[in-house]
This record gives structure tokens, sequence and C-alpha cells, in this order.
């Protein structure tokens, strides 16, 4: 989760990016499993 700092009353997002290669292998992770969905579904439509 992305944190946040206040400085003089604006917020902005933490610029700790010490993990954003485990959200990117998640990330990926989550694409790759909608690829694989959508290639059964077309396989299926194909079959039709």
């Amino acid at each position: 989760m992305v944190a946040t700092t206040t400085i003089d009353g604006a917020e902005y997002l933490d610029t700790n990016l010490s993990d954003l290669d485990l959200y990117l292998v998640e990330g990926m992770k989550e694409l790759l499993n909608k690829v694989e969905v959508l290639e059964k579904e077309l396989e299926l439509m194909k079959n039709k």
C-alpha cells in the first residue's frame, strides 16, 4: 500500500519505492491470469 505524507497541509504520495518490485510482480501475475482466461474464452468461441 502506498502511504502519504502531509507537508504544510498538502498531501503527497510517499516516495519510498522499496516495495515497487513486489507490486510489479503481483501485477504481472494478475495480468497473466487475465490473459489465460481470455485465451480459453477465445478457444471456446472458435470451437462453436
